[in-house]
C-alpha cells in the first residue's frame, strides 16, 4: 500500500502462448486473497499477461485506490492499462475498485484500456468506479478482442462479472485489415462477452457506465460492448457518444452484435450522428445530443441522476464538465467538480426609479473654409439630433448706432452618429458690409440630441473687404 513506482521497467516475452504467464510493475502475479491498495505506476511492461500494476490477479485477490500510467505492450497474450488478467477465486470474488489505467495499451489477443481479459470461476470478479483513458490498439492477425475498459469478459456457468460505474475514453483500434472479422470485436466498454460452458443462469453485467472514445475495426464494434457470444449479458443504464466504425451488419452505437443469445439491454442510449450511421443497427435507444445533455432526459427513463453537485445520486449532468453529457458522481467529487446553479436577478430595491439618463450632446466641430458666398463647418456627432450653424456681425446703423445683424444660418436634421457638413450662406447685409472693409462674424455652432439638451460652440470668423465690383 502507499507505493509509487516511477519509469518502472519489466518485460517478460517467452513461452508458446499456452502457458499462464504475468508480468506488472508491482508483481507478476497477485494471488490468495492478495490485497493492493493505494499503488501508482508509470514506466513501460511488455510480456504476455502484462498489465501496469499487476500481471495476473487471482484467487479472490483486490486492488483499490490504484492508479498506472505506464505503456503496456502486450505480447501473444492478455494486456491492460491496470490488470492484464482478472480472476474470481474459488469462493471469493475479486474486486477492481476506485482504480484507473491512462497509458497507451496494446497487444495480440484480448486487450483491454483497465484490463485484458477478465474469467470469473466460482466466484465472480467486480470492477466499480473505474476507468481508462489510454487508446487501445490490437496488432495480432487472426483472433482478437480489444475494449476501452475490458478486452473480454468469460466466466463459468455459476459465476459473472458485473462492472458499474466506470467508463473509458481511449480509442480502440483493430489495426490489421487482413484478420478474419468473424474472429474480432472491439468495444468502447468491453471488446467481448462470453460464457464458458452452457447457458449461464448468472451472466455478466454492464451498468451505470459509459464510453466517448472513436471505434475502428474490421469485425463487430458496439459503443458499449463489441459482441455477446453464448451466455447471459445485461446492459443497462448506458450511454456512448463514441464514433464506431466496423464490420457494415455489425455495428451499433451500443452493441454490436451477438450469437446466439440476445442481451438484455434497457435505458441505455446513443447518438446517431456520433455513431457509423449509415450501418448502426437498433440495439439501445436513439438520441439527440440535446436529449443526451439533460439530466431530465435520463430521470425519465430511471437513471439515479441529478443536475447539481454535490448530491448522493450516482450520475450528475451539468453545462459546466464533460461537454453537458453526464459523468459519474464519484468521479465529479474526485475531481472537486460543482455545477452552478444560474444566480436569480436581484429583486429591485425600493424608492424612486432612477433618472434615465440624457443623451450626450458632445459633438466636435472643425471650420471647413469659408468662400464669398458661405462659412462652412464640419460637426461629428454622437447620436441623432438636429444640427444649427448661425452667424451675426455689428454694422453702425445711419444715426451712429452700431446693431446686430443676421449674417448667415443652416440647419440639418441628423439621423444617426457621424460626420455632416453645415453650409451658413451669407447673407446680402454681410456682403454688402464687406465692400466697405473687413467683416468680423460671430458664428454660433449648435446640436440639440434628440430628446436631450442642446450645447453650442461660439467662434469667430473675420471676412476679408471685398472689391467694389463683387457683391457676391
Amino acid at each position: 500500500a502507499n507505493l509509487y513506482l516511477e519509469n518502472a521497467r519489466a518485460s517478460l516475452t517467452t513461452g508458446n502462448g499456452t502457458n499462464w504467464w504475468g508480468v506488472g510493475a508491482l508483481v507478476g502475479l497477485a494471488d490468495n486473497e492478495t490485497q493492493i491498495a493505494n499503488v501508482h505506476s508509470s514506466g513501460t511492461i511488455t510480456g504476455q499477461e502484462a498489465g501496469g500494476i499487476v500481471g495476473v490477479l487471482n484467487g479472490g485477490s483486490d486492488i483499490s485506490s490504484s492508479s498506472s500510467a505506464a505503456v503496456i505492450v502486450g505480447y501473444l497474450w492478455c494486456a491492460g492499462g491496470l490488470v492484464g488478467s482478472a480472476e474470481g477465486g474459488e469462493s471469493r470474488s475479486s474486486v477492481i475498485s476506485d482504480s484507473s489505467a491512462t497509458g497507451a495499451v496494446s497487444g495480440g489477443i484480448f486487450i483491454g484500456g483497465l484490463i485484458g481479459g477478465i474469467w470469473s470461476q466460482s466466484a465472480p470478479v467486480t470492477v466499480t468506479r473505474s476507468f481508462a483513458s489510454g487508446n487501445v490498439t490490437v496488432t495480432a492477425l487472426g483472433e482478437g478482442y480489444a475494449g476501452g475498459l475490458v478486452g473480454l469478459l468469460s466466466h463459468e456457468p455459476s459465476s459473472g462479472t458485473a462492472i458499474s460505474e466506470s467508463f473509458a475514453t481511449g480509442d480502440v483500434t483493430f489495426s490489421d485489415p487482413r484478420s478474419d472479422a468473424a474472429s474480432n470485436s472491439i468495444g468502447g466498454l468491453v471488446g467481448a462477452s462470453n460464457v464458458d460452458g452452457s447457458v449461464a443462469s448468472a451472466g455478466n453485467s454492464i451498468t451505470d457506465s459509459y464510453s466517448t472514445g472513436t471505434l475502428t475495426g474490421v469485425g463487430p464494434a458496439g459503443g458499449v460492448a463489441g459482441k455477446n457470444y453464448a451466455g447471459n449479458l445485461t446492459i443497462s443504464n448506458t450511454y456512448s457518444r463514441s464514433a464506431v466504425h466496423g464490420e457494415a451488419s455489425a455495428v451499433g452505437g451500443v452493441l454490436g452484435t451477438f450469437d446466439p443469445n440476445v442481451p438484455v439491454i434497457t435505458a441505455s442510449f446513443w447518438n446517431p450522428t456520433d455513431a457509423d450511421n449509415t450501418h448502426a443497427n437498433s440495439y439501445g435507444t436513439q438520441a439527440t445530443q440535446a436529449q443526451m445533455k439533460t439530466a431530465e432526459f435520463y430521470s425519465n427513463a430511471n437513471w439515479d441522476i441529478s443536475a447539481t453537485m454535490p448530491t448522493t445520486k450516482k450520475w450528475v449532468s451539468c453545462a459546466d464538465h464533460n461537454g453537458g453529457y453526464p459523468f459519474l458522481r464519484w468521479y465529479g467529487t474526485l475531481q472537486g467538480w460543482t455545477c452552478e446553479t444560474p444566480t436569480p436577478p436581484s429583486p429591485t430595491p425600493p424608492g424612486p426609479t432612477p433618472p434615465t439618463p440624457k443623451p450626450s450632446n458632445a459633438f466636435l466641430l472643425t471650420p471647413s473654409g469659408s468662400s464669398s458666398s458661405s462659412l462652412q463647418s464640419v460637426i461629428t456627432t454622437s447620436g441623432p439630433g438636429v444640427a444649427q450653424q448661425r452667424g451675426s456681425f455689428s454694422s453702425l446703423a445711419s444715426a451712429g448706432i452700431a446693431r446686430r445683424l443676421n449674417a448667415c444660418t443652416d440647419s440639418k436634421k441628423i439621423t444617426k452618429a457621424g460626420r455632416y457638413t453645415l453650409s451658413c450662406k451669407l447673407t446680402s447685409a454681410v456682403r454688402s458690409a464687406r465692400h466697405r472693409g473687413a467683416v468680423r462674424v460671430t458664428l454660433r455652432t449648435t446640436f440639440t440630441p434628440t430628446g436631450g439638451a442642446a450645447r453650442t460652440i461660439t467662434r469667430f470668423v473675420t471676412l476679408k473687404k471685398t472689391s467694389s465690383g463683387v457683391t457676391g
